[in-house]
């Protein structure tokens, strides 16, 4: 699992299933980021409104946005886009939408989802931005960019799963009602390597994020559960995920002294 090798064998054996017809969503309601026509959003939230959802938001940021991974771009906010996108416009939304999913849970009893869309390309950076005094402030810099390849892209998608394995930990313990289930499941999806617009790929999103309820930080590629890098689960790699955390997290209570984590990540 991971290597590039491994990679292409399983895109050419492996053909993601619809959902099954017996999910149904009826009065449930899903926002999809990402989801401008052609992209595996869209194809997501296609299906997902074919098993008869209440109500569908296509949360997009522009109809034709989307991100140069080989030449350094920079955001809006002054931060490289790789990194603006895949891991702080992520995060910053996945710490607003607890309170919202916890509601949700306690109204339908039954978990809300959040699902991170990752890729198995974090099994091949180095990410040797770990090494830096700040991981955020290194990836922000023009020389740690590598331009012409995709270490940056690979990079930003590990901290989709480094983000994701450490807001799944924070909600882990909450539970919903008498039930004892977790009242929120976070996991990360891998939806392969695929042109935006096969609906296969969206097959992957919508199967990780109506399926797996039983998981909590959890990596599903090819529709199951799979193991992560190995360097996720180091003692290396859990000191890197503790210090995103850190840092990300001061860079929003820096932009908005008033973010309340406590209520956000509480119940």
């Amino acid at each position: 699992m991971g290597t590039q090798l491994g990679h292409v064998y399983r895109q050419l054996t492996f053909k993601p299933k619809p959902l099954p017809p017996d999910i149904r969503l009826d009065g449930q309601t899903a926002i999809v980021t990402g989801a401008s026509a052609g992209g595996l959003g869209f194809e997501a939230t296609k299906e997902l409104a074919a098993h008869g959802l209440a109500q569908l938001i296509l949360a997009v940021r522009h109809i034709a946005a989307w991100i140069k991974n080989l030449e350094v771009t920079r955001a809006k906010t002054g931060h490289e886009s790789n990194v603006q996108v895949n891991h702080l416009g992520t995060a910053h939304l996945s710490l607003l939408l607890p309170p919202i999913l916890r509601a949700t849970a306690a109204h339908t009893s039954r978990p809300a989802r959040l699902t991170v869309v990752a890729s198995e390309a974090h099994f091949w950076t180095l990410f040797s931005e770990r090494h830096a005094p700040s991981i955020l402030q290194r990836l922000d810099e023009e020389s740690s960019f590598k331009p012409g390849d995709m270490e940056r892209y690979n990079t930003s998608k590990l901290l989709n799963i480094l983000w994701t394995r450490g807001l799944s930990s924070r909600v882990a313990a909450e539970k919903n009602g008498s039930s004892g289930t977790a009242a929120v499941t976070i996991n990360a999806v891998n939806p392969g390597f695929c042109a935006s617009t096969l609906e296969q790929g969206g097959h992957c999103l919508t199967d990780a994020a109506c399926r797996h309820g039983d998981q909590q930080g959890a990596y599903i590629s090819e529709q199951e559960v799979k193991a992560v890098s190995g360097f996720v689960t180091s003692v290396e790699g859990e000191r890197a995920q503790k210090r995103l955390w850190d840092e990300t997290i001061a860079l929003f209570q820096e932009l908005d002294p008033f973010l309340d984590l406590g209520n956000l990540l509480e119940a």
